[in-house]
């Protein structure tokens, strides 16, 4: 309180090797490191003081196994079977021990957590932003809360995805659209996490989820995509039609209804070219009312018109782009 930060942290200083440490002393060191801005020593003492239940992750076959399983028994029993198979100790080296009494609670402890990922994330230490939130996931403390570990679950999707591990990324976001299939927020989640991601798991699980959502107008979309990228366009037709039909206003919807005419239009052996023309450049002046005249609308439409090599009407709409 006077001021005299240094004398403080001398104070709550405690000798790791040779005696009993007191969690409360160590958080309360930890917050004050904080605040003095001295950051390294506070990820390094907190780290510390979550060692007493967070567990250690040595390796990728490690954070699979914490992460795939749900219950604590379930993640233990995991993570034992990955050491025996790679030969290496079941239990970490012997560390400083604490104190059972003088113990931070839950809120504290999760505050500080929440602080630690903060400062990591700010200086782009992802590897170990990640290791961290995956290791509180094997906390029986956190675990006893639901919220808490619920927060930390969503914690180890961002990590995942800033470190650029799209698997672990995906598999979390997966039971998160299963739980939240009607919010808009989630579904662009899942998106940037399978833009990322170099594999193609999700169609099949979208077809799973769409049989028990049918009515769902971003799985619809998605089905729609997935089918259009596959080369399938009757299907794909099928799914924009319905979501056109549940939201007309939508102007993705109409471009998305344009572009697979356009493509149906250019395949070798369609029949009934000149309809399937006019029907994209219905659905395309239907994207272009809805979106206004702006340069992506434009270009888009320029676009669909060089892929149909209807090249005046292309040269048009570039310009126009151009223009604005």
């Amino acid at each position: 309180r006077l001021g005299r930060a240094e004398d403080a942290l001398d104070t709550l200083q405690q000798d790791e090797q040779a005696e009993l440490l007191n969690p409360h002393l160590m958080y309360s060191r930890c917050q004050l490191l904080l605040t003095e801005k001295r950051l390294e020593e506070f990820i390094s003492k907190a780290s510390l003081l979550f060692s007493r239940h967070f567990v250690t992750i040595r390796n990728k076959d490690e954070l699979h196994a914490v992460s795939s399983a749900k219950k604590m028994s379930s993640k233990n029993k995991a993570l034992h079977e990955v050491r025996n198979f790679r030969r290496e100790p079941l239990t970490e080296v012997e560390g400083p021990e604490f104190q059972s009494e003088n113990q931070v609670t839950v809120e504290q402890e999760y505050s500080m957590y929440r602080q630690v990922c903060e400062v990591l994330f700010q200086q782009g230490r992802y590897v170990e932003l990640q290791r961290l939130t995956f290791s509180a996931l094997g906390s029986p403390v956190f675990t006893r809360k639901a919220e808490v570990i619920k927060e930390c679950e969503f914690l180890c999707l961002l990590s995942s995805f800033f470190n650029g591990d799209s698997y672990h990324a995906y598999n979390l976001v997966r039971e998160l659209v299963v739980k939240n299939v009607g919010q808009a927020g989630v579904w662009n989640l899942f998106n940037l996490v399978i833009m990322r991601a170099d594999d193609v798991r999700h169609n099949r699980f979208l077809m799973r989820l769409m049989s028990r959502n049918p009515d769902s107008l971003a799985l619809g979309m998605l089905n729609g995509h997935n089918c259009l990228v596959a080369g399938t366009y009757k299907y794909s037709l099928g799914e924009y039609m319905s979501a056109f039909k549940a939201d007309s206003s939508n102007p993705l919807t109409a471009l998305m209804l344009g572009l697979t005419f356009t493509h149906m239009a250019c395949q070798k052996f369609s029949a009934k070219k000149h309809s399937l023309v006019v029907q994209a450049c219905s659905f395309l002046n239907t994207y272009r009312s809805l979106r206004g005249d702006c340069q992506e609308v434009l270009y888009n439409i320029g676009r669909a018109m060089h892929q149909l090599n209807l090249l005046p009407a292309a040269l048009f709409y570039y310009k126009r782009g151009l223009e604005v």
